[in-house]
């Protein structure tokens, strides 16, 4: 019999250019699959809202109802004072307050918003819940955006 046949180097050459081939295939598939995924995940609306619902929640949390309790009568409990607030809430609040509050905290947030909202009309409506601490709340968030 004859000796064993060598490999041709175009025969390595065919099976490099094919995994080539098909990692790049696979890249762009993944690239597309990502791409697709992100335009579902980071809409303008998604971020505006998350945005809204953290200034809220620092706003309520670590402002004002430090502020309640900074200006509560010594006598009275924070469940005494918040309990009549339960069904209406707090007065309404404009995003525009909200971006505002404590020395314009959030202001850098307001073109963001402004680019989607109407920042007077878009409004947030806070209501303490039992037990009434910190993070006893509920908000109400009534948008006036166009997406």
């Amino acid at each position: 019999m004859g000796k064993p046949r060598k490999k041709k180097s175009s025969d390595r050459w065919y099976l490099i250019a094919k995994r080539t081939m098909m990692a790049v295939i696979l890249l762009a598939m993944f690239a597309v699959m990502l791409g697709a995924l992100s335009l579902f995940f980071i809409k303008p609306e998604n971020i505006v809202k998350q945005k809204v619902e953290e200034i809220a929640k620092d706003y309520y949390e670590n402002y004002f109802y430090q502020k309640i309790l900074d200006n509560a009568p010594s006598n009275k409990t924070m469940g005494e004072i918040l309990k009549k607030y339960v069904k209406t809430g707090f007065t309404e609040m404009p995003l525009r307050q909200l971006i505002l509050f404590d020395n314009q905290r959030h202001v850098d947030m307001e073109d963001v918003f402004e680019k989607y909202c109407d920042l007077d009309d878009t409004v947030l409506h806070f209501y303490p819940v039992e037990p009434f601490g910190v993070t006893d709340y509920r908000v109400e968030y009534k948008y006036a955006c166009i997406f």
